[in-house]
């Protein structure tokens, strides 16, 4: 039976990892999709504010890889997990529409009102858990794209006002998005330019494509099933919780540095991508924070283990978009760039990565503007292969 690798520094993550350590879903898969659910719990009772913005903790998560990599079965597990806390929580049906959805969220017992710096909040719930993203937009997938990526942060309301159904009010809609979908078809709604734009930042693509060694009886493990109450009794502290979540003053200090010093990888969708990063990073630690210690004060622990969060996703991501780009070479590239995080290798090694996407000629090309934009580092011949480097900041990585 497989076991969890190292721990990722929260126990609620943790507990839950090693509940699914008996079964086939990639890890990642699991974390995600748990922290879903947990933001699904806190609704709007708890927030951050930063800058001239409030953010609530409400994340879109998309599952993405290969048939058969039990994406719905992370996406189900997670779901009964949340059903146990709360049976009767918002959920939208599998199959939607705009209309459909903004007709709901304005009747009279969708809204919910929780308190804010002494002032009435009233808000409206609902979380999609849709095991086939395909399936779900239906027709014109655009539409339905468009009203979440408007939604995301509940800001202005989201009714309508139409001759045939008149007004239709919804105050502030507080959305949470699980969805299960194969790597070619969103390629593919990239390239279409379906779930390009705003979308495209606010939906943290967890993207896998690494089969799992097979388990043919998967079953919990010893101590499972006391893992699985031990997150229980987090969820429920959750769906009680209510206050402002703020940053300690070392967090502050830690979050300050990294935001003002951040550098992105090369590509159009790498630089959005990080201009808005600290979004999630925030609302991660403050789940976090609350999970693991019951606590609105943010730590740097929770940043941290945030922050390793989203660079977990980060690589494959950015690949995944840049697939559907312009330029067939920055896939590639941000491949190759994700894994010399992990450490200096062979140009060997480097150029194997590197043919998956390409053909020989474009991965000499690759190279030399790798080399030459100051993005990698090769050091001297050794048996004849060079040492390759990641620059960070301007500097080569140390080995």
């Amino acid at each position: 039976m497989r076991r969890p690798k190292a721990g990722t520094g929260s126990p609620f993550l943790d507990d839950y990892l090693f509940f699914n350590s008996g079964n086939e879903v990639p890890a990642n898969y699991s974390k995600f999709a748990l922290l879903v659910m947990a933001a699904a719990l806190l609704e709007a009772r708890v927030w951050f504010d930063w800058n001239y913005s409030t953010f609530d903790a409400n994340l879109y998560v998309g599952l993405v890889g290969p048939q058969g990599l039990r994406k719905s079965t992370a996406a189900g597990l997670a779901k009964d997990l949340l059903l146990s806390v709360d049976d009767t929580h918002p959920f939208s049906e599998p199959i939607f529409t705009k209309e459909a959805t903004i007709r709901t969220l304005s009747q009279p017992d969708a809204k919910r009102s929780t308190t804010r710096n002494g002032t009435t909040l009233i808000y409206e719930p609902l979380t999609f858990v849709l095991f086939e993203l395909k399936d779900s937009l239906a027709i014109n997938p655009a539409v339905p794209v468009n009203w979440l990526t408007s939604a995301y942060d509940g800001k202005g309301g989201s009714g309508s006002n139409t001759i045939k159904r008149g007004v239709e009010k919804v105050e502030k809609p507080l959305i949470n998005l699980l969805c299960c979908e194969t790597t070619d078809w969103i390629v593919g709604k990239f390239r279409e330019n379906i779930l390009s734009g705003g979308i495209s930042r606010r939906l943290l693509l967890v993207v896998e494509d690494d089969y799992p060694d097979p388990i043919a009886e998967p079953k919990v493990p010893k101590g499972g099933r006391e893992a699985y109450e031990r997150v229980k009794k987090r969820l429920e502290f959750l769906a009680k919780a209510q206050g402002q979540s703020d940053l300690n003053a070392e967090a502050r200090e830690w979050f300050n540095d990294w935001y003002e010093k951040k550098v992105p990888p090369p590509g159009k969708f790498a630089k959005a991508w990080y201009s808005s990063k600290h979004e999630p990073l925030l609302k991660l630690a403050m789940i976090l924070a609350l999970a693991d210690d019951e606590s609105y004060k943010i730590g740097v622990r929770h940043l941290k283990t945030a922050m390793a969060l989203l660079d977990s996703i980060e690589p494959r991501m950015l690949t995944l978009v840049a697939m559907s780009g312009r330029n067939p070479l920055l896939a590639p590239c941000y491949t190759l760039l994700g894994e010399l995080k992990k450490g200096p290798m062979a140009e060997s090694a480097a150029r194997r990565i590197v043919f998956e996407f390409a053909a020989p000629r474009e991965i000499e090309e690759l190279l030399r503007h790798m080399v030459a934009t100051r993005l990698i580092k090769m050091g001297a011949p050794d048996n004849g292969d060079r040492r390759v480097s990641l620059y960070r900041n301007g500097t080569v990585e140390k080995e």
